[in-house]
């Protein structure tokens, strides 16, 4: 951020702490590290596997996420 030049809402530079101060309180997940293994969670399904389950398409569970449908959360259902 500091590299465009951006600035906080008091005209401060950006630091580590305060990105992390407004994550925290925002509730803001970091970004993840794109050289990471991939996790699975056994909670959740993707997309297909949704639309399989319910017998829907996979678009239908993409509007559902996107109508905020009780049960899609980012174009991901609930499993189980």
């Amino acid at each position: 951020m500091n590299g465009k030049r951006l600035r906080t809402g008091a005209g401060n530079s950006f630091s580590r702490l305060r990105v992390k101060q407004v994550r925290n309180r925002r509730r803001i997940l970091a970004a993840k590290d794109p050289d990471a293994e991939p996790t699975v969670d056994a909670d959740w399904m993707d997309t297909l596997n949704a639309a399989c389950e319910l017998g829907v398409s996979p678009n239908t569970i993409r509007r559902w996420a996107r109508e905020s449908w009780k049960g899609a959360n980012s174009s991901r259902a609930l499993a189980g």
